[in-house]
């Protein structure tokens, strides 16, 4: 059994992070990140998320948390499942466990955590694509789009949310009856603690996933975890667009000033063409009295 120590602060009254943990567990499905924290003194919550590194698909994954107190013994347990149902090969998913504090039982020191799983043949085709989010901390946006053959049902869009540190500090999910093939729907995902402005400052980022009963989700890069709302794309065009516009009229201008010779050359000219032009004029004029004279 391997033990980790972690010392971490309290962030505040409504939530305090434990300060010990430790977990065991072998097989395709690895623990990426986790923490645990105290909700509004009555809950305590351990979150993260796993990654199926098989190559088999894996479903029917139950995460089970051994809850210890100060001496090392048994508080209680708790048990939790993944976000999405089916975890492909490659692809991760969060987990919350939930444990209600009760007044009788010591105040729970640190956890070990293990879990189960099944390995399956049976695999969904990838018919469901995030075409945009944007996340205002602590709600991420976007727009899901069926692009399967088929209507999409029981559509559960998972939001993972982490610090600076890349450490899953929060899970949530918007939950769709069903979209049309060739159809679109928004959603809303709010960070679950919002309860606690200190752990929403410490909002980073957020990656999205989901899936239906029919569809995974196809990954398409850059848009789970960055901020693509068409809105403001427009709205960085525009900005793009009117900076090209400046900088050439400020070329412009610092080229004319560059040469002012010129300038000047072309106002001599515009001097000397009506002179020029009288001279002309006077020279017709004798040619044709010299004319005249002779044809007498």
């Amino acid at each position: 059994m391997l033990v980790f120590c972690i010392y971490l602060c309290a962030f505040s009254t409504l939530t305090t992070f434990i300060t010990r943990w430790s977990l065991g567990a072998d097989g395709p499905l690895e623990l990426l990140s986790h923490s645990s924290l105290i909700y509004s003194g009555t809950t305590y919550i351990i979150v993260g998320e796993v990654q199926n590194k098989g190559t088999l698909p894996l479903n029917k994954v139950k995460l089970n948390a051994t809850l210890y107190d100060s001496n090392n013994q048994v508080v209680d347990t708790a048990t939790g499942t993944t976000s999405l149902g089916l975890i492909m090969p490659n692809r991760t998913t969060p987990f919350i466990i939930y444990w209600n504090i009760r007044e009788e039982l010591p105040q729970v020191e640190y956890y070990h955590l293990t879990w189960t799983y099944e390995e399956t043949e049976v695999i969904k085709p990838e018919g469901l694509v995030i075409v945009w989010t944007r996340f205002d901390p602590p709600t991420v946006r976007g727009e899901i789009f069926n692009e399967g053959n088929e209507t999409a049902t029981f559509i559960v869009v998972v939001a993972t949310f982490y610090d600076e540190n890349k450490i899953v500090i929060g899970a949530s999910a918007d939950f769709l009856q069903a979209v049309e093939a060739g159809d679109s729907n928004p959603f809303q995902i709010d960070f679950p603690f919002t309860g606690n402005v200190d752990l929403v400052d410490r909002l980073e980022y957020t990656i999205i996933a989901a899936e239906s009963r029919q569809y995974i989700f196809r990954v398409i890069p850059g848009n789970q975890n960055s901020n693509n709302d068409p809105n403001m794309l427009f709205i960085i065009m525009v900005i793009l667009l009117v900076s090209i516009v400046a900088i050439i009229s400020s070329a412009l201008i610092l080229w004319k000033r560059k040469n002012p010779r010129r300038r000047r050359k072309s106002r001599i000219s515009r001097k000397t063409n009506p002179l020029s032009t009288r001279k002309r004029s006077a020279f017709q004029m004798h040619m044709l009295a010299f004319i005249k004279i002779t044809s007498l």
